[in-house]
């Protein structure tokens, strides 16, 4: 996972982790693990944030799966 992505995406629509965790039922502490990668995200939660960030398939692919 590219986590300096995903955080700049984060930035570019003024989200933090305490903003984005809100919006996906999640508290920021198990946010900042999933960034972190001592946890994974749910398929839910990538395709929301994908939506929510209006990532292309490259953009998506680049955040969550090492290439």
């Amino acid at each position: 996972m590219k986590k300096n992505l995903l955080k700049s995406k984060m930035s570019l629509y003024e989200d933090n982790n305490k903003t984005l965790a809100k919006k996906l039922s999640i508290t920021p502490s198990a946010l900042s693990r999933k960034i972190n990668g001592s946890s994974n995200f749910t398929i839910e939660e990538m395709k929301f944030i994908r939506k929510e960030y209006g990532l292309s398939d490259g953009e998506f692919l680049d955040i969550f799966f090492d290439n």
